[in-house]
C-alpha cells in the first residue's frame, strides 16, 4: 500500500499516515516536497572580515546594488569584486553590532547603533547623516525614514525610542509639526525595540513580547502607535521578514504571522521540536531570515545545539503552509540581485575565457536583475 507524504511535522504523532517527523534538505512547493536548492556562485571574493549584515537594494530607476558590512567597513559589490565605500576613518562598531539597511528613493541608509547613521546617494562613499540619531534599526515607509532604538544628544540612549525624518526629506531630523519630523517612545510595554518592518503604508514595530502598529495621521500627532499585543514579539530584526501584506517573524518561543490586525502562529507542526530540541537557545538573536520571493518561501537560518554558527535552517512555504528543514553553514544569508553582463563587458571583467567564473551558461548569474 502506498501512503502519500503529507507534511514535515516533527511534533505530530509519528503514527499519523504520511507524516514526516525527520528530514534533511527538503522544501515544500505547490507540487509537493522536493530537494532544497543548492547555493549559487556569484564570483565575488570573501569579505576581509566577518559579515555583520548585508542587503540587496533597488533604486528608483530600477537598478540595484548590494552592500555588506563588517565591524569596521562598508562594501559595495561589483560584478567580480567588493569596493570599500566606508566613510573616511572607517567605523568603530562593537563585538556584537549588526549593520542594517533601508532604501529611500536613490538613497541608502545604514545603521549599527555604535556609529553615526550613514547614507550614500550619488557619492562614491558613505557619509554621516547630519542631525540623525544613532540607531539600531532603520526602515522607510510613506515618505519617511524611521530610526528605531536610538541614541542622540538630547535624549541619550533609549532603546524604545523612535524617530522619523521630515516628510520626503531624509536629511531633516529636528522635530517639527511643519516638517512632520517627530520622535517619541514606546513605553506601554517593557524592553527595547527589537525589529521594525514596513507593512504597506504602516510600520510594524516589535519588542520581545509586544507589537505596535505605526499609523500616519498627519499633524499634530503625525504618527499614532496602537499596541496590538503585549504577549508576542520578534526576537530580532534579522528574524523577521516583510512581505508587504504581512510580516513573518520568529519570536522568543514560536513562529508567527502579523497582518496588521491580528497575530497567529504558523508553527503548530514544529514548535516543540524546534525550540526544545533543535535551536541553541543561547543564540536566538543570531537567527537570520531570508525571503525567496520567487518560491514563496521564508528560511530561518539558526545555530543547532552542539554546533557553532549558523549551520541549519527551517523553511516555511507561506502559500502551502508547509515546513521544510535542512543544513547549510553560512555567515549571512542574502538575496543576490545580479547585474547584467554583456559580451562587451567580458574584456573589461575578464582577461581570457579561462578567467570566466565556473558558472553554467543558463545560470541566473548572467541575467541582470535575476534573483
Amino acid at each position: 500500500m502506498f501512503v502519500p507524504l503529507d507534511r514535515f511535522a516533527p511534533d505530530a504523532d509519528p503514527t499519523t499516515p504520511g507524516v514526516i517527523t525527520a528530514c534533511s534538505n527538503i522544501i515544500h512547493t505547490k507540487k509537493g516536497y522536493r530537494s532544497a536548492y543548492s547555493g549559487s556562485t556569484i564570483a565575488l571574493p570573501a569579505l576581509a572580515a566577518a559579515c555583520r549584515g548585508a542587503a540587496s537594494l533597488e533604486k528608483s530607476d530600477g537598478s540595484n546594488r548590494l552592500f555588506a558590512g563588517t565591524q569596521t567597513k562598508l562594501y559595495q559589490a561589483g560584478s567580480t569584486s567588493w569596493t570599500d565605500v566606508s566613510k573616511a576613518g572607517d567605523y568603530t562598531g562593537s563585538s556584537t553590532s549588526k549593520w542594517r539597511f533601508c532604501q529611500f528613493g536613490n538613497v541608502t541608509i545604514a545603521v549599527n547603533k555604535t556609529d553615526a547613521t550613514q547614507y550614500i546617494d550619488s557619492g562614491a562613499d558613505f557619509a554621516d547623516l547630519s542631525g540623525a540619531p544613532k540607531a539600531s534599526i532603520c526602515e522607510s515607509v510613506l515618505g519617511f525614514v524611521f530610526l528605531l532604538g536610538t541614541n542622540d544628544g538630547t535624549y541619550g540612549d533609549q532603546p524604545d525610542r523612535w524617530w522619523c525624518s521630515a516628510l520626503e526629506n531624509y536629511t531633516a531630523w529636528t522635530p517639527s509639526i511643519a516638517t512632520q519630523s517627530a520622535t517619541n517612545r514606546l513605553y506601554d510595554t517593557p524592553g527595547p525595540i527589537t525589529a521594525g518592518r514596513r507593512l504597506g503604508d504602516y510600520l510594524a514595530v516589535f519588542k520581545k513580547r509586544a507589537i505596535y502598529l505605526g499609523q500616519y495621521v498627519g499633524p499634530d500627532q503625525i504618527w499614532r502607535w496602537p499596541l496590538i499585543t503585549d504577549r508576542v514579539g520578534a526576537i530580532s530584526q534579522e528574524a523577521s521578514v516583510s512581505l508587504e501584506e504581512f510580516v513573518l517573524f520568529m519570536g522568543d518561543d514560536g513562529f508567527w504571522v502579523f497582518d496588521g490586525a491580528s497575530v497567529r502562529p504558523i508553527d503548530d507542526d514544529i514548535r516543540e521540536w524546534f525550540f526544545t530540541e533543535e535551536l541553541d537557545t543561547s543564540a536566538k538573536t543570531d537567527v537570520r531570515a531570508l525571503h525567496d520571493a520567487d518560491k514563496k518561501i521564508v528560511y530561518w537560518h539558526y545555530q543547532r545545539r552542539g554546533t557553532s554558527g549558523l549551520t541549519a535552517w527551517v523553511a516555511y512555504n507561506y502559500q502551502t503552509g508547509r515546513w521544510g528543514n535542512g543544513t547549510l553553514t553560512i555567515e549571512c544569508p542574502i538575496e543576490y540581485l545580479s547585474s547584467s553582463i554583456t559580451y562587451d563587458d567580458l574584456g573589461t571583467l575578464y582577461s581570457t575565457y579561462d578567467d570566466l567564473p565556473d558558472i553554467p551558461y543558463d545560470s541566473n548569474f548572467w541575467l541582470g536583475g535575476a534573483r
